[in-house]
């Protein structure tokens, strides 16, 4: 990965207020600095965005700093243009007219990232209930989407995964079976989809919650880095939106601990009935996982494993315990 050849100048300059070598994505280039994290949307067209203008990147800034201040307060903190001063050389902020922007952050411990917590096991119970309390808070201060058709909405995510498995080199036989078990899947639930959307259940989510978006922050888990470049891929079901770190937790911690989120996630918020989209919704967050591992050369065959066993869960049982009273059964 490298930084657009026209952000050099602005890259350096963050270098430099931050003491810091830039930390890369494929869309962006994040500062850390001791006391503020200064972060560069990168000048990039890609399949599922266009930061190359601009007033496009203004906006992304923007658009990031309100769909995520409001979960965490004095996480996000403001939005800077880069400007030239007197000398001509470029600063963070001033009143002259913008030649780049940046979000400015605070910074985070690298230890206190869930991803992190969980590679070292410190992900225990007490902390497993306070993160199904945090998405509940985070889904339930969202307000519905009226006229959603989510069952259209993630066949064309079905279509992409598809398409990008492919590109990636996953195996064509595998990925081909998967797509078809997924749409049988997905025809078979769209009357439920339509049902939960006429409920509410569709609102302007994060679209991005995996363990490695989530932080603790002032002693609880919070979400950040929320998905702000496309309105549509947010719009889900809270159901899918729990269901990418149901997903994350059931590859780096355990089933134990997602079923553990998920059972608190529904004792706040009554909406039991999710679980009957959980098999579809997993099942395309895996896939989800695998191409884009895949893609930076990792290897992405577990997730995909974990997506083709997602649509063909086993069957429930109904256990009977017999006994006489008081004698610990």
């Amino acid at each position: 990965m490298s930084i657009p050849a026209g952000q050099a100048e602005a890259a350096a300059l963050l270098g430099r207020l931050t003491g810091a070598a830039p930390v890369e994505t494929h869309i962006s280039a994040v500062y850390v600095g001791r006391d503020r994290v200064l972060k560069l949307k990168k000048a990039v067209a890609l399949e599922f965005l266009d930061f190359t203008a601009l007033d496009a990147r203004a906006h992304f800034c923007r658009r990031e700093l309100a769909l995520n201040a409001p979960a965490a307060p004095g996480l996000y903190r403001a939005v800077h243009p880069l400007t030239r001063g007197p000398d001509g050389a470029l600063r963070l902020g001033g009143d002259g007219p913008a030649e780049e922007w940046v979000l400015e952050m605070a910074p985070l411990p690298a230890a206190d990232f869930l991803d992190a917590m969980a590679a070292r096991g410190a992900l225990d119970a007490p902390l497993q209930d306070a993160l199904g309390d945090a998405v509940f808070a985070l889904h339930d201060r969202l307000a519905p989407v009226e006229g959603w058709d989510s069952a259209a909405a993630l066949r064309r995510v079905a279509r992409e995964c598809r398409n990008a498995a492919l590109a990636t080199g996953l195996p064509a036989a595998r990925v081909e079976g998967w797509a078809v078990a997924l749409s049988a899947r997905l025809e078979g639930l769209a009357p439920l989809l339509a049902e939960r959307a006429a409920a509410g259940r569709v609102r302007r989510c994060h679209g991005d919650l995996h363990l490695g978006n989530l932080v603790l922050w002032q002693g609880r888990p919070v979400a950040f880095d929320a998905l702000e470049f496309d309105e549509a891929l947010a719009t889900i079901d809270t159901g899918y939106d729990l269901a990418f770190l149901l997903a994350d937790l059931m590859q780096r911690v355990g089933t134990g601990a997602a079923n553990r989120v998920l059972n608190r996630y529904v004792a706040r918020g009554g909406d039991a009935e999710l679980v009957a989209g959980l098999p579809l919704w997993l099942s395309l967050r895996f896939l989800i996982r695998a191409h884009c591992l895949q893609r930076v050369g990792q290897d992405g065959l577990p997730w995909l494993a974990a997506a083709e066993a997602a649509l063909h869960p086993a069957p429930p049982r109904l256990l009977a315990v017999g006994g006489l009273p008081g004698t610990g059964k």
